[in-house]
């Protein structure tokens, strides 16, 4: 039964299909008919369009260092070049700016409390690369005066040699030339020794203080020369027992007041010499002083390289 009742169903169904185009005036669908025209191009698709990025939540903005910050981060690179001079400088900023910050974190931070003077780290190995420290002035060193001089050379002995011998030999010159005519063989002896303490006796007072070539005798020997060359030029000119011409005459004029002008400058240098003796007695005086302080040993702490300390006995020669 049932079935009849579906193959009655699909029959009612074809029949009514037909019916439809099978009205009066009805017309079947035609298909389309073919076009020779193009159709117009087609359109960009427009361009994609993208959701804005998503920040990632709560991330804070970034912040502006401090000064100390700043200056705690160039103490940790002079710390990792080995200049450890700079840190304390660097440190007394900081500690200036910022007490607390110098105490809780520059103090305290590990870089700059391991500095190495003259040790360089590398990264990211971090071994030490021993280098010479950055050059720096050096002071110019002033021989102070020391406090107290040791008096090794008497400057009052140094005066009374030089100034007793001149005197002396300047009396034995006068004594030889007052003898009688009877005694002229003993007056020729006492000038000849008065002449020889004369000229050597300025020298003595230098000789004991250590500084036998000094100004003195430069000047005397200079002026010495110049006197004997004007008298020698005098004597080429006219002889003493000679007639001379007004030319010659003129000559010898010359050469004498040369020679003149040059025992002036002697005597000058003679009392000069005899003066500066006790200046060249404090003189050695100062350098004996100055030595016996130089060559004491003393004991110095010296920077090392490494942690260890230590000190060294110096001394100077």
């Amino acid at each position: 039964m049932a079935k009849r009742f579906a193959v009655l169903g699909s029959v009612v169904v074809g029949v009514m299909g037909s019916s439809a185009y099978a009205q009066p005036g009805a017309t079947a669908p035609a298909p389309p008919a073919p076009t020779s025209e193009v159709p117009p191009p087609s359109e960009a698709p427009p361009a994609p369009q993208y959701a804005p990025p998503i920040e990632a939540p709560g991330a804070p903005p970034a912040r502006e260092l401090s000064m100390a910050e700043k200056l705690t981060l160039g103490a940790r690179n002079a710390s990792r070049d080995g200049r450890c001079d700079a840190i304390a400088m660097i440190g007394a900023r900081v500690r200036q700016l910022d007490p607390a910050y110098y105490q809780n974190v520059f103090v305290v931070d590990p870089t700059i409390a391991n500095c190495r003077q003259g040790v360089v780290f590398r990264p990211p190995s971090r071994e030490p690369v021993y280098a010479a420290p950055p050059p720096v002035a050096q002071p110019v060193e002033v021989d102070p005066l020391p406090s107290e001089i040791i008096e090794v050379k008497s400057p009052g002995k140094a005066l009374a040699l030089s100034l007793g011998v001149t005197a002396g030999g300047l009396g034995l010159m006068v004594l030889g030339s007052s003898l009688d005519h009877g005694s002229e063989k003993d007056g020729e002896t006492f000038a000849t020794l008065g002449s020889l303490a004369f000229l050597i006796g300025p020298t003595v007072g230098h000789v004991y203080a250590g500084n036998t070539w000094n100004t003195g005798l430069k000047w005397r020997l200079a002026s010495l020369g110049i006197s004997v060359g004007g008298l020698v030029y005098a004597l080429s000119q006219c002889g003493i027992l000679d007639d001379c011409t007004d030319e010659e005459m003129n000559g010898a004029d010359v050469g004498a007041a040369v020679a003149v002008g040059g025992m002036i400058s002697f005597f000058g240098a003679t009392i000069y010499e005899v003066a500066t003796a006790p200046s060249s007695a404090r003189q050695y005086n100062l350098e004996y002083t100055r030595y016996r302080m130089n060559v004491r040993p003393h004991m110095q702490i010296v920077p090392m390289a490494g942690r260890a300390p230590g000190f060294s006995l110096a001394g100077t020669f």
